[in-house]
């Protein structure tokens, strides 16, 4: 029997409940656990299956157009966001005050 190039004997890898962890271990994480990191997340205001809001730019952030609540796009974005001019003062901004002093603000 031939080793395939996959690492797992040749068994089909593209289960879409299932998503490779940012550990080294390959430790796959349920379509649940994904969704709960997003909850987790402090700067993810909702979150779809497809794309999450990010309230430190006030954009939606694409995830995966098949795949539901996949993290590698929001984590990307999250590290350049934070990077940009434009939105470092915000995230610095809202670590200081309440969200409830934050959404009078917007909305007044």
């Amino acid at each position: 029997m031939a080793l395939s190039l996959r690492g797992n004997d040749g068994q089909d890898d593209s289960r879409d409940d299932v998503s490779v962890a940012e550990s080294s271990k390959g430790h796959r994480k349920t379509e649940e656990e994904r969704l709960q990191f997003f909850h987790s997340q402090p700067d993810c205001g909702e979150v779809e299956p497809h794309r999450a809001f990010c309230t430190g730019c006030d954009q939606w952030v694409p995830l995966n157009a098949v795949r539901s609540y996949v993290m590698r796009p929001w984590l990307v974005h999250r590290r350049e966001c934070r990077k940009s001019p434009s939105t470092t003062k915000q995230y610095a901004f809202e670590s200081r005050f309440p969200e409830f002093i934050l959404m009078c603000l917007r909305e007044g």
